[in-house]
């Protein structure tokens, strides 16, 4: 079996452009390791040797439970080789097809061990500037490893390399390692937030046919949203995502600690609280765990619905029952919350109209009493005007116009305001007689005609 200094290469695990990885036995103590082992000649790269060293430097003074441990340099040897951890289990690249389609939510869990991780480095004053899924190991127990610091810098440290060229894997790079510019642990987040997009749709955000096309979209292009790739995400988890992609790093999460507890918040909204959703148990059984989730899921989200229907918070009610169709499209919950929906909408409508209703009457209302008011108040009685009498005596043959309307002379034309009057006979036989009638208070006015 081949060896290398004092480890037996048991088998192969991983391989890269600078390295291949073994599992390795030590012979002395019997442990089991990971043994990185360098292409050849690596070393005659100074840089990269200064590189491997800081890897070393870093690496060893990490002491956390999701951070896989770097324990020892081999340099005497060729190839040289870092002695590191061993995790049983893979990377997040080919673990990626476990995952359940039907509840994305499982990739969160994988994350918040990430970020858990990152926390404790950035707290350190430490950035990874390569997180991809090839970086982060997930044992067959559950256990979250992030390995390879090897592009690892403190603080404000520059993607620049002495050569001037760009180093790490583009898929993930924030904008500002592609541009070059100084790299915050909002950087890291930025790959956090890409590893979450991928672990939830099997697609990388940003990936193109080219690097030059990979580069320049992640430059200046936003991400599809995750729902189109895996429509079960909902409208909430897809908000956390975005923000974690933002290209302005003021714009994204803040921490680590921010978006970790974004994610939890989010987590627990569905029920799914460390308790009854656990990544080491779900990895021990899956499908029970992924049913047992969904069915506490649809139950919590069923809860929220009710009490967003009761406080009339409807927006979130929208957000919700969208979500619990997802979830269980089949749910007889769902059409009963809908019509609840629709008879709270029907009444809300109706108490809108007659808000309206009173709001413009009553204006009305008092706007027209106020105008009687006004009239019965302002305006003064009428004065009563002066009437005479006007009484004909003509022969039955002639007949008589008054202001030109046809008349009955037998009759006394009673209540004629004082003033003149046109007066016309008529007789067959001779011209009409026309003159004016001057009616006054003197006394009634007789016209005679025979």
């Amino acid at each position: 079996m081949e060896t290398l200094a004092n480890f037996i290469l048991e088998k192969e695990i991983g391989r890269g452009t600078t390295a291949r990885i073994f599992k390795a036995r030590n012979q002395d103590t019997q442990e089991v390791v990971s043994l990185k082992i360098f292409h050849p000649k690596a070393f005659q790269d100074l840089f990269f040797l200064k590189r491997v060293k800081r890897e070393m430097a870093l690496t060893t003074t990490l002491h956390h439970p999701n951070i896989a441990r770097v324990t020892d340099l081999i340099e005497h040897t060729d190839p040289p080789a870092l002695v590191m951890e061993y995790v049983n289990g893979e990377n997040l690249e080919s673990f990626q097809t476990r995952l359940p389609y039907i509840l994305p939510e499982a990739a969160i869990l994988i994350v918040i061990e990430i970020l858990k991780a990152l926390e404790y480095a950035h707290a350190q004053k430490l950035i990874h500037r390569d997180l991809k899924p090839e970086n982060v190991l997930i044992s067959h127990e559950g256990l979250v490893k992030v390995v390879d610091f090897g592009l690892a810098k403190l603080e404000n440290a520059s993607m620049i390399t002495q050569t001037n060229m760009i180093v790490g894997t583009i898929d993930y790079m924030s904008p500002e390692q592609v541009r070059g510019d100084t790299v915050t642990e909002r950087s890291d987040l930025f790959s956090v937030a890409a590893i979450l997009y991928f672990l939830t749709t099997g697609t990388r955000p940003f990936s193109r046919a080219s690097s030059l096309s990979t580069l320049k979209a992640i430059q200046d292009e936003n991400a599809e949203g995750a729902h189109k790739r895996n429509p079960k995400i909902s409208s909430a988890f897809i908000r956390i995502i975005q923000k974690g992609l933002q290209k302005d790093p003021k714009s994204r999460y803040q921490s680590a600690t921010e978006f970790r507890n974004a994610l939890e918040t989010y987590l627990a909204s569905l029920g799914l609280t460390e308790d009854h959703f656990s990544l080491k148990t779900w990895i021990l059984a899956p499908t029970p765990s992924t049913l047992e989730a969904l069915r506490n899921s649809v139950e919590r989200l069923t809860q929220n619905c009710e009490i967003f229907l009761k406080h009339n918070k409807l927006d979130a009610f929208l957000e919700d029952i969208s979500h619990l169709s997802l979830k269980a499209p089949e749910s007889p919950a769902i059409f009963r919350l809908r019509s609840q929906y629709k008879s709270k909408q029907r009444r809300i409508k109706a108490i809108r109209v007659a808000i309206l209703v009173l709001l413009i009457g009553i204006p009305v209302f008092l706007g027209m009493r106020y105008k009687n008011y006004s009239k019965a108040v302002l305006t003064p009685a009428p004065v009563p005007q002066p009437m005479g009498t006007v009484h004909f005596n003509v022969a039955k043959d002639i007949k008589v116009f008054w202001n030109d309307k046809l008349i009955d002379p037998s009759q006394p034309l009673n209540n004629q305001a004082f003033g003149e009057y046109s007066l016309r006979l008529e007789r067959v036989g001779f011209a009409p007689i026309k003159t004016v009638v001057k009616v006054t208070d003197l006394k009634p006015v007789e016209i005679n005609v025979k």
